[in-house]
């Protein structure tokens, strides 16, 4: 995943540093756990990161919710993260973060986060104020919420965010993908629900047609 942070469409927005494991902390009582540390270079927050793949990140519905929770790797996430917050605001992780190179993380500009396979808990805040989100939706995230849109026998128009997106603000995030979903930006439609009551126009050999909604 850190080569990801390489690629020039990324690192010009974030970067990524290790981690950290919880024999570095050496605290009995605190876990605190994250694959990766990702920054938000022009807003200057940083994400305590996660990253969980389950095998069974496929199945949908009730039986995939149950899969993942039966197997703990999400509440085992969750757990880890929220130790590092604690071990954050007691200031048990400010030599830590100095020996790999972060002297501005605080808990003010610091965040939770889950990355995971499971199309079910994207965008998704759990209780304990960890946000999670499936890896491809966060790949789209990270490139300012790039959408591709055109005519499927053309060149596809690119569009994407001038700036970077709020990763810590999922229900931003979803008002961010319905304003500017493709048909929006192909149709000039005012959200994605507009797409409804658009009305096309033709006429055949003398008989006008006109159709009403063309759904979602």
């Amino acid at each position: 995943m850190f080569d990801y942070f390489f690629r020039e469409d990324i690192k010009k927005n974030y970067c990524a540093f290790e981690g950290f494991v919880p024999h570095e902390l050496g605290e009995k009582n605190l876990n605190p756990d994250a694959d990766l540390i990702i920054k938000d270079i022009k807003r200057n927050q940083y994400y305590f990161t996660q990253v969980k793949y389950l095998r069974t990140g496929g199945r949908a519905y009730i039986l995939g919710d149950s899969d993942h929770l039966v197997t703990d790797k999400i509440n085992k996430g969750l757990r880890q993260l929220t130790d590092a917050r604690l071990a954050l605001k007691e200031g048990k992780l400010d030599e830590i973060l100095k020996r790999k190179g972060i002297y501005d993380c605080t808990n003010e500009n610091s965040h939770l986060l889950l990355i995971h396979n499971i199309f079910n808990f994207d965008f998704t805040i759990w209780p304990q104020g960890v946000i999670s989100y499936e890896w491809n939706t966060l790949r789209n995230v990270l490139n300012n919420g790039m959408v591709r849109f055109g005519h499927s026998q053309q060149a596809l128009k690119t569009w994407q965010h001038a700036n970077v997106l709020p990763l810590e603000d999922p229900d931003q995030l979803i008002m961010h993908y319905i304003k500017n979903s493709p048909a929006q930006i192909a149709c000039s439609i005012g959200t994605i629900f507009d797409a409804d009551n658009i009305v096309v126009q033709t006429e055949i050999n003398g008989i006008e047609i006109r159709c009403r909604g063309l759904g979602l």
